[in-house]
């Protein structure tokens, strides 16, 4: 009966999230529908959603997720003040004709985008519409051409500061305490988010030269002569790119140094992402880059974390349905755990 059930609640959670439901609904509403229903056979202790608000008080005190909204307003303002579109600009420049190389600079300029916004949907805007008009003009074909978009774009979901790891590092935060509370230790090994951004550097890096390697591999060779780097503005690539660099390594310099919290670090980053967008050439007008960030950040960071309670939501629900003890069965069953000491 728990599988049917579990499988109910799953079916009802994807089946809305297919028709195009907001996520928040169809993570947190599907299950809680099913629980009700079961609730009136009997397979389900309505009790048990009495423990939502306190996990909803919960989310909303942790100092960790309040990173998240700075990391996005951060993204938001490179986004807007045109810091991102002269990095790419900047790059296809000293590519020329060739599309190995303007495939290459703009997986160059997709990973210095992911360390600097830690965005997924921000990135591939930006290279879609900006990348993708100079690749088909190289010679590019329109499936290598998209796919790199969407591969580099994925880049944020790995490149610290990532908001998907600051999520994961509050989860795996929380179920690691739980874990000790139900074993009656008390030796809580914390899982910072700086431990995550220190893991997942060397992974992410790895993905980026295994790009460049399907690069290399994939795209031809010049449509047409390339241009003579000679002919590329040193000290214009200088001013594009130091700048971001330099907040790059301020950011995330001192989240691994350990001498700023994520949140501290964050706050750094949008004073850092500020200055750029005020003496940056060419750029909207500045009250035209805060309305657009804010309303950016206000409408992405509640999608962030209207999903989260959902998910709050959701793993309540399968707790209920036994399916956490069900997951740990079958843990336990994987080969080798007789092993472990």
């Amino acid at each position: 009966m728990t599988l049917l059930l579990l499988a109910l609640m799953l079916a009802a959670m994807f089946g809305a999230l297919f028709t195009g439901m907001p996520a928040m609904l169809a993570i947190g509403g599907a299950p809680l529908v099913v629980a009700l229903v079961a609730s009136l056979f009997g397979l389900f202790d309505p009790t048990l959603l009495q423990a939502f608000p306190s996990r909803v008080y919960g989310i909303m005190e942790s100092g960790s997720l309040a990173a998240i909204p700075l990391f996005v307003l951060k993204a938001a303002i490179l986004d807007h003040s045109g810091v991102a579109a002269r990095m790419l600009a900047a790059m296809s420049e000293l590519a020329g004709g060739s599309p190995r190389r303007l495939g290459l600079a703009v997986l160059a300029v997709a990973a210095l985008l992911a360390a600097s916004t830690g965005l997924v949907g921000a990135t591939i805007i930006i290279l879609a519409t900006i990348a993708m008009p100079g690749m088909l003009k190289a010679g590019v074909g329109d499936r290598q051409a998209s796919g790199l978009v969407m591969a580099c774009g994925t880049l944020g979901q790995i490149m610290p500061p990532s908001i998907l790891l600051i999520l994961l590092a509050e989860l795996i935060s929380n179920a690691s305490a739980e874990a000790a509370r139900r074993s009656g230790s008390f030796a809580v090994i914390p899982v910072t988010v700086s431990d995550l951004f220190a893991a997942a550097i060397l992974p992410a890096l790895v993905l980026v030269c295994l790009y460049a390697l399907w690069i290399l591999l994939t795209f031809g060779r010049a449509a047409a002569p390339a241009r003579s780097s000679s002919n590329v503005d040193t000290m214009r690539l200088f001013r594009t790119f130091a700048p971001p660099l330099i907040l790059i390594l301020c950011v995330l310099g001192s989240i691994l140094a350990g001498i700023a919290t994520p949140t501290e670090s964050a706050s750094v980053g949008v004073l850092g992402a500020a200055l750029l967008a005020i003496f940056s050439r060419d750029r909207p007008p500045l009250l035209a880059i805060a309305r657009r960030a804010g309303l950016d950040t206000a409408r992405l960071t509640g999608v962030i974390f209207s999903i989260v309670v959902a998910s709050s939501l959701f793993t309540l629900v399968l707790r209920g349905f036994g399916g956490e003890m069900l997951v740990e069965q079958g843990l336990l069953a994987l080969p080798g755990e007789a092993g472990v000491a």
